[in-house]
Parts: structure tokens; sequence; C-alpha cells
């Protein structure tokens, strides 16, 4: 993180019975930042002061999560709503989409709900579960307990365990305990985690549980729908007519699929 000093204007939304904290930065060409979840809060600010000499960056928490409020239907219907009421509030024509694990499935979501506003999409850390193969979940889980130091993997577990069954016993101090050690597993050079993870428990908020549970039910892909690539009842010829040919940020090729890069040590 550098020093400068950066003017940051925070603003409430009033929008279809919820009230949405936003950020805005920079200026330029207009990005917005989804935020992951289903539930959870913004942690992009970081990512805003890397591309704010470049961009226009919008940052909002999503309906009932962290500084904003609203209650149901907690749909994946309601939060494309919820993101293009944003943008027609700012009065953007088109905007490039960015969205971090559950934000970028949001991301594609939206693009294939409003394709003529969106000009392109970031799609950062999102588990393959979008593409219909819930074994890439498993993948996946089964990879950040590994990554876990040995001493601390069954404490990982239990805290999980705790965490789904929730209750008196699932403590404010239990879940940023639970976080800490998630986001150190997710961080490729431990030195790196240690620089970042600390601030990054201490601002976090809540997670919003029954929202968590809610989209996470209304997004699921059927079985009967894993012989085709769908987001949200959207096929993958639907998305294509809205996205060009994907481009992997951190290698710089054009891909068909995120998952193909193979960059060293990813």
């Amino acid at each position: 993180m550098d020093n400068v000093k950066r003017s940051v204007r925070e603003e409430y939304v009033q929008s279809d019975g919820a009230r949405f904290w936003t950020a805005t930065q920079g200026q330029g060409e207009v990005l917005v930042l989804l935020h992951g979840g289903p539930g959870g809060s913004d942690q992009l600010q970081a990512v805003a002061d890397m591309v704010d000499d470049l961009v226009q960056v919008h940052r909002y928490e999503q309906r009932g999560c962290g500084r904003s409020a609203g209650g149901p239907p907690y749909t994946v219907e309601c939060w494309l709503n919820d993101l293009e009421q944003l943008r027609r509030h700012w009065k953007h024509p088109q905007w490039i989409v960015f969205g971090h694990s559950f934000g970028a499935e949001l991301a594609l979501a939206y693009a294939a709900a409003f394709p003529s506003r969106v000009r392109g999409i970031i799609y950062m850390s999102c588990l393959p579960a979008v593409l219909a193969d819930r074994r890439g979940e498993e993948e996946f889980r089964a990879n950040r307990v590994a990554r876990i130091a040995e001493p601390l993997r069954a404490r990982f577990v239990e805290l999980r365990r705790l965490r789904d069954e929730g209750g008196e016993h699932w403590t404010p101090t239990l879940a940023a305990e639970l976080v800490h050690m998630g986001l150190t597993a997710e961080f490729g050079d431990p030195a790196t985690a240690a620089l970042h993870v600390d601030v990054m428990v201490e601002s976090s908020r809540p997670v919003n549980q029954e929202i968590n549970k809610a989209l996470g039910e209304d997004s699921a892909v059927t079985p009967a729908e894993t012989s085709s690539w769908r987001v949200y009842g959207r096929s993958s010829a639907q998305l294509s007519c809205c996205m060009a040919t994907a481009t992997c940020v951190q290698c710089g090729q054009q891909k068909d699929s995120p998952s193909s890069c193979r960059m060293p040590g990813l």
C-alpha cells in the first residue's frame, strides 16, 4: 500500500426498499467492484487504490450486508436489479464490472442480464461452481485445508463445523479466528499474508448468514443442468453474446477458460 492521500466520497443510496453504502474515487472510465459472500462486505479498497489513477471506481455493500440495509427477497435477481439501479443512480451508460469470489459470479450474471450496460468483466478468485461442477468446489476446499499449517488443521475444521451449526456457541471471536486462518491459507506467500491478513480481519464485518444461505440456494445449479455451462439460468450461448474472449490479467493471454491459465505458482 502506498501513502498517497486519496479522495474517497462515501454516499448512502436509497433504492427499492434498501439503503446501500457506497464509496467512489478516481476519474475516467467507470469500474464497479462487487465484493464476495454471499452476505459478505466490501474489502476491495486496496483494489480501488491500485487503479483509481486510471478509472473512476465505485464500491458498495450489497443489500443487507455490512453497512447496507435491506430485506428480502434475497435472490440473485434482486441482487442484479440492485446493481442496475445503482448504475442508473450514477447515470453511467456503461461500466466495467469487477467481481471477487461470489461477486465474480454476480458479474457474469449481470452481464448476461444487462449485456448492453457492460463494457467488460474482471473475474477474480471465484469457485468453479459457476461452471456447474461441484467437484471443483470440493477440490478447492480440500486444497485450502492442506495449505493451513498442520497443527491448525483440526482447529480449522472444527471452526467450520461450529459456524455451520450456528447457535450460541458461534461467537464473533470464533468467526474472526476462522476468517484469519482461511485468509492466511489463500495467500501464496506466507510473508505477504502476514502483512495483510490482520488488517483484513480487523476491517471485516460479520457475514450475514441468512443471506449467505438464501443466495447460496438460489444460485445453486441443479444436477440436470451440469451438462452445459449455465449461470443463474442463462446458457453459455447467451453469455457468449455479451462477452469477448477472456484475457488473463496475470499473464495477459487470451483464454477460453480462466482455469486454463498455468502460470508458475498458480
